[in-house]
């Protein structure tokens, strides 16, 4: 690919990318590599924690113990009512003044994109987990993830930086290979 180049990032660096891509439409890029993306806003922060960290919690039995013992701080239950309102898109009305737009422009950026997608997604990582959530909530983005040239990879058990070597070997053979296929048909 001489004349065509590839960009990359994790988490705010794969959300920078596809902005990028949003700002610029520069026609060098042939392909981008998402790892765990940054969508971050209030509901949807919310949403992923009342679904992956309160849904596990009250699974647990010291949970229970603490709060039949009145150990549970009052500041916590109130810390869940506020997330299960964010959860259902009750914001306060500052966070849903802000919370779009840059999520919007990332999406705008993938879908006027035509060149290829990895997008690499860790299993044990709340920022993937956030980011599909988001994907859950929006038509758009469902659409995004079926597109042709998008290619995702779910790592079950990896982090967010791919901390065990066997990860970070995972996504450099992937890489390598997502990048040869899309060498073989940029021309």
């Amino acid at each position: 690919m001489s004349a065509a180049s590839c960009s990359g990032g994790l988490c705010d660096g794969a959300s920078a990318a596809l902005l990028y891509l949003h700002e610029r439409r520069d026609p060098r890029v042939a392909g981008v590599c998402l790892l765990n993306p940054w969508v971050r806003s209030e509901a949807s922060l919310a949403r992923t924690h009342v679904k992956h960290y309160y849904t596990r919690r009250l699974r647990e039995r010291e949970f229970w113990l603490k709060l039949l013992s009145g150990r549970v701080a009052g500041r916590a239950l109130a810390e869940l009512w506020r997330n299960l309102r964010r959860a259902r898109g009750e914001a306060p009305p500052a966070a849903a003044r802000t919370a779009g737009p840059f999520q919007q422009r990332m999406a705008e950026g993938w879908r006027g994109f035509g060149g290829g997608v990895l997008l690499v997604l860790s299993g044990d990582d709340y920022t993937a987990k956030e980011f599909l959530e988001t994907c859950d909530a929006s038509p758009a983005w469902q659409a995004l993830l079926r597109r042709p040239g998008t290619r995702r990879q779910d790592l079950a058990t990896a982090d967010h930086t791919l901390s065990a070597r066997a990860d970070r070997d995972t996504v450099a053979a992937l890489t390598l290979d997502w990048l040869q296929r899309l060498a073989a048909r940029t021309p």
